[in-house]
């Protein structure tokens, strides 16, 4: 009987917040060419003896935040995430394992358990909603690698699920329950940014993340005019997409806003960016400009009815029986 496989991918976390480990974590994820697609001998001169050495310790002082003395939110939510899936699917001729690009367990040692437990077709998902570049090209290029060593496996490779109910109901429920009876001046949707140059180039990721948040915004219980998408995270001098962030919250400030939300729908788990850069970055920004109350929406993380959900609707919507037809 042959067996389906599902494979979760997850970005990763360094190993913890030592300054080697951030600079072992930034040197694979900074020199990955899906992430940085000019990988010029500049590029990696520039990378290994400015960007390297002056990031790694601001970067794992931010790591350091997010610390709880084991792990990091991502790993936490992605094993806690993929072990209540597994409980939730509860089928024999289903196997689930997840994996990290950047991280252990890595997609080849995945993919080859899976093959080793009789799983002749394997599902894919990156855990990134929105159709990226940057992400689901490189989880692509991780089971690319991972196939140049394991033979007679079928890949379904699922590319987004930026539309599907699943996560757009749960996302807005989780908006609901955050902001039950409380008033907000703004509900801001910050998504991880990008360079314009890359959308201009066909990559669908904008397109995605609009219709994300304008099918999330359908669902929420607030006025429209009080949803505004925005971008956080710019990386280099290029141009990103617009409106930044932080520019945008310091302009609300300006203008006499008080109590702000802040939700970032390209995550499924909170993070780096989601619990440092913008649960405290940009809280403190918000707070020294005259803000006075910034609410910080959770990722969804391990929600019971947003697992319950993704498995039928997302990761298993024909049935775990489709392997053995």
């Amino acid at each position: 009987m042959n067996k389906l496989g599902l494979l979760l991918i997850q970005l990763g976390s360094p190993k913890s917040p030592k300054v080697e480990d951030v600079k072992a974590f930034l040197k694979d994820f900074l020199g990955d060419p899906r992430v940085v697609d000019n990988q010029s001998l500049t590029w990696k001169l520039v990378l290994k003896l400015f960007i390297l050495p002056t990031r790694s310790p601001k970067s794992a002082e931010a790591y350091s935040e997010i610390w709880d003395g084991e792990t990091f939110p991502l790993f936490k939510y992605t094993e806690s995430f993929s072990k209540k899936l597994a409980e939730s699917i509860d089928h024999s001729n289903v196997e689930l394992a997840h994996s990290y690009i950047l991280s252990s367990p890595n997609v080849t040692d995945q993919i080859k358990m899976l093959k080793s437990k009789g799983c002749d077709t394997i599902r894919v998902i990156p855990m990134f909603p929105q159709y990226c570049e940057a992400t689901t090209l490189s989880c692509q290029d991780a089971v690319d690698k991972a196939l140049e060593e394991v033979s007679g496996v079928d890949i379904k490779f699922i590319e987004s699920f930026h539309n599907s109910p699943a996560y757009i109901n749960n996302s807005a429920k989780m908006i609901n329950k955050s902001l039950e009876g409380k008033e907000v001046d703004k509900l801001l949707f910050s998504f991880h940014g990008y360079p314009i140059r890359r959308i201009r180039g066909g990559d669908p990721y904008l397109d995605q993340c609009l219709e994300t948040a304008t099918l999330i915004a359908n669902n929420v219980d607030l006025d429209k005019d009080k949803i505004q998408v925005t971008f956080q995270s710019r990386f280099g001098r290029e141009p990103w997409l617009m409106p930044g962030s932080e520019e945008t919250i310091i302009e609300l400030a300006d203008k006499g806003a008080k109590k702000l939300a802040i939700v970032c729908p390209a995550f499924v788990v909170d993070n780096l960016e989601t619990e440092e850069e913008v649960g405290l970055g940009l809280k403190e920004v918000f707070l020294e400009n005259g803000g006075e109350e910034f609410i910080v929406i959770p990722c969804l993380n391990d929600d019971k009815q947003w697992i319950d959900e993704f498995s039928t609707d997302i990761l298993l919507p024909e049935g775990p029986e489709k392997p053995d037809a």
